[in-house]
């Protein structure tokens, strides 16, 4: 009554088409997985964000602070005198 009721065998062009597309694919899943390892280590790419500073000696919240703002956590510490 009807014809065959297997699909065609895909061409050459498009068996290479879909190897392509599944090689992008794969290297687009490592790229992310890499990505995603990097920030659960608490680094964005592949450098360290603390690592890029000179040096100076000053602890990661002081230099993360905004201009102006105290830096001790919200402790003011004891400041009373008689």
């Amino acid at each position: 009554m009807g014809g065959s009721s297997k699909p065609p065998k895909p061409t050459q062009e498009q068996l290479a088409a879909e190897t392509r597309a599944q090689k992008r694919l794969d290297d687009e899943t490592e790229k992310n997985e890499r990505r995603l390892k990097a920030l659960a280590r608490g680094k964005s790419g592949s450098q360290s964000l603390l690592a890029q500073g000179g040096g100076g000696g000053t602890s990661a919240s002081r230099a993360n602070a905004p201009a102006g703002m105290p830096t001790n956590n919200g402790f003011m510490g004891y400041r009373g005198g008689r």
